[in-house]
C-alpha cells in the first residue's frame, strides 16, 4: 500500500474562521478548501503560542515553547530536539520544507542580512534533509526570495506572489517523489 503524502500549510494570520471550507461565506480560499476536503483536518487544534516561531517550534517538537526555548521570534532553535522531520525520515519519508523557516537566526533585529535568511545544511533544518527551498524571514511577497545550499538568494521571477510560487515548489515536489 502506497504511503499518503504529509503536506502541513503554515499560513501566518489565517485563521480557520477564514476558511470557505469552515463555513465562512465571503472566503475565497478554493485551494485550501479542496485540500480540506481531500485531507485530514485538525478543527479541534489550537496554539500554546500565538507567535511564528514558538508556534512553528512546537508543532516540529511536539512541545510546549517554554521546552523548546523558542518563546518569542528571531531565536535559533537548538538542534537536540527529536522533531518531525527526524521522525518521518527514520519511517521512510522523503522530506522537504519550501517557504518561511524562522527558526533560525544569526542575530536579532536583522531580517535582510542573507547569513540571517539561510539555514545551512545540518542540524539546524531539524531534520528536514531533503529538498530545501527556504528563507529565515521577510514580508516581501512580491519580489521575493529563497535559499537553497547557500545564502545566495534566488529570487522568484518578477511579479510572482510568493505564496503561488512555493505552491508550485511544492506541488512539483509531490509529484517528483
Amino acid at each position: 500500500m502506497k504511503r499518503p503524502n504529509i503536506v502541513y500549510v503554515l499560513a501566518d494570520q489565517l485563521g480557520y474562521q477564514h476558511c470557505g471550507y469552515a463555513g465562512n461565506p465571503r472566503a475565497r480560499t478554493p485551494n485550501i478548501d479542496r485540500l480540506a476536503s481531500q485531507g485530514i483536518n485538525f478543527r479541534q487544534a489550537v496554539s500554546s503560542m500565538p507567535v511564528c516561531s514558538a508556534y512553528r517550534a512546537s508543532l516540529f517538537t511536539g512541545k510546549y515553547t517554554t521546552s523548546t526555548g523558542m518563546v518569542i521570534n528571531e531565536l535559533r532553535m537548538n538542534p537536540h530536539h527529536v522533531c518531525l522531520a527526524h521522525v518521518l525520515t527514520e519511517a521512510g519519508y522523503e522530506t522537504a520544507y519550501i517557504g518561511k523557516w524562522h527558526l533560525y537566526a544569526n542575530q536579532l533585529g536583522n531580517h535582510l542580512d542573507p547569513k540571517n535568511s539561510f539555514t545551512p545544511r545540518g542540524p539546524y533544518r531539524l531534520g528536514f534533509d531533503g529538498y530545501w527551498a527556504s528563507y529565515g524571514f521577510h514580508h516581501e511577497y512580491y519580489g521575493a526570495y529563497y535559499h537553497t545550499e547557500s545564502p545566495h538568494k534566488i529570487p522568484y521571477p518578477d511579479g510572482t506572489y510568493e505564496p503561488d510560487a512555493q505552491t508550485d515548489q511544492a506541488i512539483e515536489f509531490v509529484k517528483s517523489h
